[in-house]
């Protein structure tokens, strides 16, 4: 965890040092004090709009956490499970592509008992089910919204269609991995091996052992959500409102500026394009590409007033619910450290209990 800890630091310095970056070349030429005026101007309903849409958009994760780990025996309320996707906001915010997020999740989770096995099944599951919808969601906006897209989106052709490529080959993988659990097995199997080989496991036979038990358990686990397509169904579901709600939020940007003249179509489409382009990046909350991006395209929705409306935007879906993320963070590793020691077992004996 040491380790861990160091590289989640280094990450956060270096998230630091590319917002500094971009926000650097973005404000040098700019007039501060037609800057500040527009944004003076803003009506701040429209803006509580907006953080309530990401509140929304973390909140559905949480959702989804509960429903899945719910349906697995686990007893886990809602607000606990929205508690672990701010977890993992803050830390997919901090690391290239967003990698950082569903590992801690699953370490946090595991400090309050909940088996590795099936935590790491139930983020695989949510992990697929977005990137499906995310790409379903992208496929029906340019169904509905073909010509103007085509029109606009020629600045970042080439990121849509390297953002889509990605989102494709992950879904594949995540979903080998969940029904392919001999997959899991060789690899684990090899990884245990080469790390003993390497000292770093001083009892492979009984590393094995554990690894077996826990792929027993994940098995059981897969094979109930197969069982349970209904369970998966309301992750869709729940998925679908989630991403709408954090498209949306240009939208409340828009209005907020008293702008008008674009519909709500429009806006959440181009901002579902931008998201499939810039979200599987290797920068720690696609920070520099999303921005960029933002002045690219939402320049034919803003125009003049592009800039702050993308400082308006970022900072309600990204700046502000990063910190308030690394703020329950931080409370809750505290929280949980005071209950159990630092140091855990790789695999505890955790008895299922699957709901008929």
């Amino acid at each position: 965890m040491k380790q861990s800890k160091k590289s989640y630091v280094i990450g956060a310095a270096f998230l630091l040092l590319l917002m500094a970056g971009t926000f650097y070349f973005i404000l040098k030429d700019c007039d501060f004090d037609a800057l500040i005026q527009v944004v003076k101007d803003v009506n701040p309903v429209f803006l509580i709009g907006g953080l309530l849409c990401v509140l929304l958009f973390i909140s559905c994760e949480g959702l989804n956490i509960s429903m899945l780990m719910k349906s697995m025996g686990q007893n886990i309320s809602v607000v606990n499970s929205i508690k672990f996707a701010f977890v993992g906001f803050y830390f997919s915010a901090i690391t290239p592509s967003a990698s950082g997020g569903q590992p801690m999740q699953i370490y946090f989770m595991q400090r309050e008992k909940h088996p590795v096995s099936l935590t790491t099944l139930c983020f695989l599951l949510i992990g697929a089910v977005y990137q499906i919808v995310m790409l379903c969601f992208g496929g029906l906006m340019f169904l509905l919204k073909s010509s103007f897209l085509s029109a606009n989106m020629r600045g970042i052709h080439i990121l849509l269609f390297y953002g889509m490529a990605v989102n494709l080959i992950l879904i594949s993988l995540i979903f080998l991995v969940i029904f392919s659990p001999g997959i899991i097995r060789r690899t684990a199997g090899f990884f245990v091996r080469l790390l003993s080989r390497m000292k770093m496991i001083k009892e492979e036979e009984r590393a094995l052992q554990a690894v077996e038990h826990s792929i027993e358990e994940y098995k059981q686990g897969a094979q109930h959500i197969k069982k349970n397509p209904k369970t998966l169904g309301k992750v869709f579901l729940v998925t679908a409102v989630q991403l709408t709600a954090f498209y949306s939020v240009p939208f409340f940007v828009y209005h907020a500026m008293g702008l008008s003249g674009y519909g709500y179509l429009e806006m959440i489409a181009t901002e579902c394009i931008l998201m499939i382009s810039v979200s599987s990046l290797p920068l720690p909350g696609a920070v520099g590409a999303s921005e960029a991006s933002f002045l690219t395209i939402f320049s034919i929705f803003f125009g003049g007033n592009v800039v702050p409306a993308m400082l308006l935007s970022r900072g309600i879906s990204f700046y502000s619910y990063l910190v308030i993320s690394g703020v329950v963070t931080i409370v809750s590793y505290v929280r949980v450290s005071r209950k159990r020691q630092r140091k855990m077992p790789i695999s505890g004996g955790v008895a299922l209990s699957f709901e008929k």
